[in-house]
């Protein structure tokens, strides 16, 4: 419908006489979402952005349904640097990427921001024979993880489980005593006389 000339009128005396809108907000946060668009018209008691003030971040991420059960409301997460808590896990398993939502909460002066992709990583607590040794002293040998252990003859090839690791550390567990000095150079030669023997 085009509007009359009486309409436009009163239409440019209405902008005349309030000029522009402003919005005060009730409370101080940080804007976490804006649900109108410029000049659109906004219905009375309309949300026009939401304002967050909390100091929590939520996190969700998928976890794999083979660990359903095993992580349990308050167990440590990291995203980088960052460290929070998970606060629940899903029992209901989404058929089409065979995972369950997990939701953990970091502090809002995390450096996370939100609606942002991340990684994050699920940190467990090591049994009680976790040993931690650098990343490169790892080696396969016939498909099983091995380091080599310092002898007073040499050096002793020794098969360990392989709990984690990243590009520095790895954690262990295996026939190794705290203290023990391991090889993390020319692990291909003493490889090669593991495998001649």
């Amino acid at each position: 419908m085009v509007p009359s000339a009486r309409d436009c009128r009163y239409g440019r005396q209405f902008l005349a006489h309030f000029g522009t809108a402003h919005k005060i907000a009730a409370n101080v946060g940080r804007i976490a979402s804006i649900d109108i668009e410029p000049g659109a018209s906004v219905e009375a008691m309309a949300s026009t952005l939401v304002i967050d003030k909390s100091d929590k971040l939520w996190l969700e991420a998928q976890l794999p349904a083979d660990l359903i059960g095993q992580v349990k409301p308050g167990a440590m997460v990291s995203v980088g640097d960052a460290r929070g808590k998970v606060i629940a896990a899903g029992m209901t398993v989404d058929p089409r990427t065979r995972s369950v939502v997990l939701r953990a909460e970091f502090p809002a002066s995390s450096g996370l921001i939100p609606g942002s992709a991340v990684t994050m990583t699920l940190l467990a607590p090591a049994p009680n024979d976790t040993l931690s040794v650098p990343t490169a002293a790892l080696v396969r040998v016939q498909t099983k993880d091995t380091i080599f252990v310092a002898t007073p003859t040499g050096f002793q090839s020794v098969n360990v489980n392989v709990l984690g690791k990243n590009s520095d550390t790895a954690a262990i567990s295996g026939a190794i005593e705290p203290g023990q000095r391991v090889a993390i150079a020319g692990l291909s030669e003493l490889k090669v006389l593991v495998e001649q023997d």
